[in-house]
This record gives C-alpha cells, sequence and structure tokens, in this order.
C-alpha cells in the first residue's frame, strides 16, 4: 500500500476523497474520477479503502437494479439483504447514513449510466446525505457526459477528477518495488512510461516479466531496452 500511496492518480482520488468527506454539511457529496482504462483507477480505489475506510465494489457490466443493490450490501457486509428494490436502497442508505466519515466507491459505474439504473444511486443517496455521506464514482473517460443525461445525478456531483496516464516518476516506484534489486535510471522510468502509453496496468505487467528475466540472466539493472 506504501507504493501505491505514492503514485500521482492515487493523490488525485485522495484529494477528492478528502474534499467530499470535509465539505460543509450544505453541499451535495457526489463525486467522479475517471479516466481510460489502465490509468490505476481501481489500484487508487483500493488505496482509498484503507486510507480512508471506504467501501469498494466493482459493478458487473449485466448489472441489474436488484443486482447491484445486493453488490453494495455484499460490499457493506450486511448479511442478510431482504425485500424490493427500494427496500435494499433504503437499507444501503441507511447504513452508509451510520457511518457517514466513511465512503462509498462504486467502480465501472459506466454499466450503471449505460444501462439506465444510475438513478438508484441516487435513491441511496438521498437516504445517507443528510447524514454527510459520500459518494465517488468511478469509471471511463465518457463517464462525465453519460452522467449529463441525468441532471439530478449530475447536479449532485461536487468535484470530477481525471485520471493521467503515468509519469516517468510513478514508473520509478512501481520499479523500486517490484524491481527492488534492479536498477532504475530515471531515463529507463521514463522510457518505461513511454512504452506503456501511459498505462499503470501495461507497465506493471511488464516489469514483473523484466523481473523475471533479469533474475534468469543475472542481471542488476533495468535497461532502456528493457523497457521497450
Amino acid at each position: 500500500m506504501t507504493t501505491i500511496a505514492a503514485l500521482s492518480n492515487v493523490a488525485r482520488l485522495a484529494e477528492l476523497t478528502e474534499a467530499l468527506i470535509n465539505r460543509p454539511a450544505e453541499v451535495q457529496g457526489f463525486g467522479v474520477f475517471y479516466g481510460r482504462a489502465g490509468l490505476g483507477k481501481t489500484y487508487s480505489a483500493i488505496w482509498a479503502c484503507t486510507k480512508y475506510r471506504a467501501w469498494h465494489l466493482e459493478v458487473d457490466s449485466c448489472v441489474t437494479p436488484r443486482g447491484f443493490l445486493l453488490q453494495c450490501c455484499a460490499a457493506l457486509g450486511i448479511l442478510q439483504p431482504k425485500g424490493t428494490v427500494q427496500a435494499l436502497a433504503h437499507q444501503v442508505g441507511d447504513y452508509l447514513a451510520d457511518r457517514p466519515r466513511r465512503p462509498l466507491i462504486i467502480d465501472e459505474a459506466d454499466h450503471l449510466a449505460r444501462r439506465g439504473i444510475i438513478e438508484i444511486v441516487r435513491d441511496v443517496y438521498k437516504r445517507c446525505a443528510p447524514a454527510g455521506s459520500a459518494i465517488i464514482l468511478v469509471g471511463e473517460e465518457t463517464l462525465p457526459s453519460r452522467l449529463d443525461q441525468w441532471e439530478r445525478i449530475a447536479s449532485r456531483v461536487l468535484r470530477q477528477i481525471r485520471a493521467e496516464p503515468m509519469t516517468a516518476e510513478d514508473a520509478s516506484v512501481l520499479a523500486g518495488a517490484i524491481c527492488p534489486d534492479l536498477e532504475c535510471t530515471p531515463e529507463v522510468a521514463a522510457a518505461l512510461a513511454a512504452a506503456a502509453k501511459g498505462s499503470t496496468r501495461r507497465c506493471v505487467q511488464r516489469l514483473y516479466e523484466i523481473r523475471d528475466q533479469a533474475a534468469a540472466l543475472g542481471r542488476g539493472a533495468i535497461t532502456t531496452d528493457d523497457a521497450r
């Protein structure tokens, strides 16, 4: 978790989370964290769960209203969810209201918007908003424009923050964590970030390959050829 905390997109999600947790009572508590696939949004969300005791769930692509609420119950630790869709929404909202300093992070929220059931999140939010609870929607680059179709959601968004492509500094941090016995110069870190096209996921995968190759060959440094 220490390594993840040093990544730039983790800092961006931390900024958003703290703004939501510490907002004035009269300010709305939705946040949006968005960007293209592979930029480490889920890494960031997992870190936020530890730092802020947030709850994190990843929405299924084939989600239904009831299925989504049952996912929420599982993520929150509600052991015996029951009742209608409305009753489940109230149950989830009331649970969050009792723990207002712990945000709910909904990953892959695009699926809710795409399937036209994002309003269920608002139903949950209405139950917990008076207590000061916060909900963070995480998704792809198109998530903000998708949310614009639902004014009752969009108007409640306090802040939208874009996840950015990984930097050379990010690549250096990851190399230090995954390949601690291998030297990684700033030039090589920059080459890693460029070869991964800014994707944290691609960079992580490549670093594991490099670690195994270096161990087999007895090498002590990552080269620019490795990065490519």
